[in-house]
């Protein structure tokens, strides 16, 4: 399709002011934006929803991962990372402690898996709720798929998926299943934990699988490289297709300073910019922050206030 419009891209963008218009389109101009519809709003507050069209054909095709320690980057890059991690996974470990830590080191123990790529997994899947529930059926910590790869794990009720130890033992398992799979390529096991391993194999893995494999080595970064966690996220933008949250997310940190910008994979499958923070005042001050230099009021605080 060579066109396609907003319902299929971008579910809201709010823009609080004329000068976040102004840089909104400036960040999607490569992106040929067709037309502008501006509409009343019917939050409490009162702010302008730009609803951009935008023609999306070749350039979604190509290579240019964002916002990742391996990107710009195509599959060789992503490649090298994870080798990088796979040379070290022995010496390095997690900064900071984590919610249901003890499990973690559990599952790790028992299935010969680092503890932090397994943190990386469940922050990148669920932001450690263990309650979370996909549109494609996956539960809890590490999104387990119901019935099928729950039960190839011995897990017969679905109410022990929302178990948080049983879920990531679960998890543990299937990557275990899958190292073993690949001959210890991590690279391909993550791509394959998303995508199937019918789908992965050495020299044929999906662009979507390569970008998903990039999403858990940043997670994995950023378990190993910080030493403090921040247990909550906000929500700022929403997309239908990583490659624009990405193209939008570099903007929005070159725009914006100092605030923690991260990409997600939300449980309906669309890919969220959003930021993390410690605590309320934190965030008010994030929010402010993207207000007055980007023009943007973030999709959770309206959300919040409607």
């Amino acid at each position: 399709m060579e066109n396609l419009l907003l319902g299929k891209m971008v579910r809201f963008i709010s823009i609080h002011n004329y000068r976040g218009y102004d840089w909104l389109c400036t960040t999607i101009y490569n992106q040929k934006t067709l037309g502008i519809d501006i509409m009343n709003t019917r939050f409490k507050q009162n702010i302008i929803i730009i609803l951009l069209l935008i023609s999306i054909n070749h350039q979604l095709n190509q290579n240019g991962f964002a916002k990742i320690n391996v990107s710009h980057a195509n599959e060789k890059h992503i490649i090298l990372a994870w080798k990088s991690f796979d040379n070290q996974k022995h010496t390095i470990s997690p900064q900071a402690n984590y919610p249901y830590m003890n499990c973690f080191k559990e599952a790790s123990a028992k299935h010969n898996i680092p503890v932090s790529l397994l943190l990386a997994l469940a922050r990148g899947e669920s932001f450690f709720n263990p309650k979370a529930i996909s549109k494609k059926n996956c539960y809890g910590l590490m999104q387990i798929q119901w019935p099928g790869t729950a039960k190839d794990l011995g897990i017969y009720s679905k109410k022990e998926l929302f178990n948080p130890c049983v879920n990531i033992n679960a998890g543990a398992k299937y990557l275990a299943w899958l190292l073993k799979r690949y001959n210890g390529n991590t690279y391909l096991a993550i791509a394959a934990y998303n995508y199937g391993p019918n789908r992965i194999r050495k020299g044929t893995v999906p662009d979507g699988a390569q970008w998903y494999a990039s999403y858990i080595y940043e997670h994995l970064d950023y378990v190993l490289e910080n030493t403090s966690h921040k247990t909550n996220k906000s929500l700022v933008l929403e997309f239908t297709h990583y490659h624009m949250a990405e193209t939008v997310m570099i903007n929005l940190q070159h725009q914006v300073k100092d605030v923690p910008f991260e990409i997600f994979k939300s449980l309906k499958y669309t890919y969220d910019i959003c930021f993390v923070y410690q605590n309320k005042n934190e965030k008010q001050k994030f929010i402010n922050k993207i207000q007055q230099q980007s023009g943007i009021r973030p999709l959770s605080h309206i959300y919040n206030n409607n």
